[in-house]
């Protein structure tokens, strides 16, 4: 059964002004995601666990237009098991644990669709150095003995993203904000060492996402810029 749990916990605001959306006002928000499965399946069973740390700020530097940054840490715990259990002749298992760190730009354009209720084009940059282990057990007594192995994964991912959302400010200070699907691009460089032997590749990979886990909500607060408009 895959569980998907998304929680957006927004940073606290820090000056008592109101504040609109126009040249001057600063942005302030950050999410964390948890997203995790257990997946059997006959004598096979997948599962992850992805946790996510994203903090943003910004400023408008005009009417409706927001250029920010953000810090990307995240983690993942991957396993994967095989176990012939009719016979017992064989097992696999393996076990992945990545890290991520990296820096992003971003760039909101908000248009107005009522006073308070905004639809948003979002684009990011954004790059991440990601490292990690993989550690394998097998056993096939009717092919080779036991054997562990640990593979060391290194790649650094430079990713272009486009997303269409919502924002409704609740007050001058506070936003509520969705966002659902993206359009991308990405380029990794991928280094492998497994023993004393070293492998170099990349990838390229581009796409429109409309997976469940393109959807994110999110809280924001805005200050400074200007007085509350009644």
């Amino acid at each position: 059964m895959k569980k998907i749990i998304t929680i957006v916990l927004a940073v606290f605001c820090i000056s008592a002004a109101n504040a609109q959306l126009e040249k001057g006002t600063t942005f302030l928000s950050g999410s964390f995601n948890l997203t995790g499965y257990n997946k059997p399946v006959g004598d096979y069973t997948n599962s992850d666990l992805n946790v996510g740390l994203s903090p943003k700020f910004g400023g408008f530097v005009a009417k409706n237009l927001l250029l920010g940054g953000e810090l990307n840490l995240s983690y993942d715990h991957a396993t994967y098991k095989q176990n012939n259990t009719s016979t017992s002749q064989y097992y696999y298992n393996s076990a992945t644990n990545t890290f991520g760190l990296g820096p992003g730009l971003f760039i909101r354009y908000y248009a107005p669709l009522t006073t308070h209720f905004y639809f948003t084009i979002n684009g990011d940059f954004s790059y991440t150095y990601n490292f990690g282990t993989t550690a394998q057990t097998t056993n096939n007594p009717t092919a080779s003995p036991t054997y562990n192995e640990t593979t060391k994964n290194y790649n650094g991912l430079i990713a272009v993203a486009f997303s269409p959302g919502f924002t409704y400010l609740v007050t001058p200070r506070i936003g509520l904000g969705m966002s659902f699907g993206r359009l991308y691009f990405s380029h990794a460089g991928i280094k492998t060492v497994i023993g004393s032997k070293t492998t170099k590749t990349s990838d390229n990979e581009y796409g429109l996402d409309l997976k469940t886990s393109s959807l994110n909500f999110g809280v924001s607060f805005y200050f400074g810029g200007g007085k509350e408009k009644k």
